[in-house]
């Protein structure tokens, strides 16, 4: 496997097929496509403009799914950086985000969520760009990393309030399934293993593993 080093922070990453994966630079501006050989070593990697200071990134449908800082808006590019939807208002004309951090897409393709620390909020919308519902909660203070389960519940961490909150595809609240009693501090980043039911927790100089247990 190669070491990759760039000059500027990498942000997110999504997997565009086994051997090629999409990061966003936002320092830069670009998202780099990454190819890799069969034994994981670097074959190729093609830049294409990020289209403005892009942060969360996700693959879906053969398009990149991207969210934009200053000013806050979701975008969804063609393979070769070709816009073909921008996500800034909803039908009555406000703005959908300040910050929008990162996004997944549900197992189905259907749902956009994406995270706003400066709005305390989780947005739903669909490819269409109509928002379904938005998330907002006392014990949810900047929220960061989400993730998605094999049963479409959503997770996301709250990096000011040190907890982990489970919601449903519409984005009701199920319950906080994981806070600072089990040893959650400042969590921002977060990942679901399908193989093994669990959620990989990162924070500060440390990452913790926790078993999803479905009700």
């Amino acid at each position: 496997m190669d070491n990759i080093e760039f000059y500027t922070s990498p942000w997110d990453i999504t997997k565009v097929s086994d051997f090629k994966v999409a990061v966003t630079f936002p320092n830069e501006r670009l998202i780099r496509l990454i190819t890799f050989s069969g034994d994981m070593k670097v074959s190729s990697i093609t830049e294409m403009p990020g289209k403005g200071l892009c942060t969360g990134i996700a693959y879906r449908n053969h398009c990149l799914v991207v969210s934009y800082l200053y000013p806050g808006s979701v975008m969804i590019l063609s393979m070769t950086g070709t816009i073909q939807k921008t996500f800034k208002q909803d039908d009555n004309g406000q703005e959908l985000f300040i910050t929008p951090w990162r996004l997944i897409v549900s197992p189905d393709n259907t749902m956009i969520y994406v995270s706003d620390p400066n709005k305390h909020t989780v947005t739903c919308l669909t490819f269409a760009g109509k928002k379904k519902a938005i998330y907002m909660d006392d014990d949810l203070k900047m929220p960061r990393q989400l993730a998605i389960d094999d049963y479409g519940s959503v997770y996301v961490c709250g990096a000011a309030s040190d907890n982990i909150h489970q919601l449903s595809r519409y984005l009701t609240k199920v319950k906080i399934l994981i806070d600072k009693n089990d040893g959650l501090d400042k969590p921002s980043s977060l990942a679901y293993c399908a193989y093994t039911k669990g959620l990989l927790v990162g924070m500060p100089n440390k990452v913790k593993v926790f078993k999803v247990l479905q009700e």
